[in-house]
């Protein structure tokens, strides 16, 4: 597994037991928020295996 799966992973699993606390209800929501952030941070491009050449074409 990629480095950002395990990131994501993590914040779900921290956000579970803030939720279940009164005080750590807003951390558990700020957790899950970070969740899609750390699957695909800014700036990323996704493309093809094949076509690894399509980033530095623009």
């Amino acid at each position: 597994m990629r480095a950002w799966t395990w990131l994501a992973i993590g914040h779900l699993l921290t956000s579970i037991p803030l939720l279940l606390s009164t005080i750590g209800i807003p951390l558990g929501l700020a957790n899950l928020k970070l969740i899609p952030i750390s699957l695909l941070p800014l700036g990323a491009r996704i493309v093809d295996a094949g076509d690894a050449g399509a980033f530095h074409r623009g």
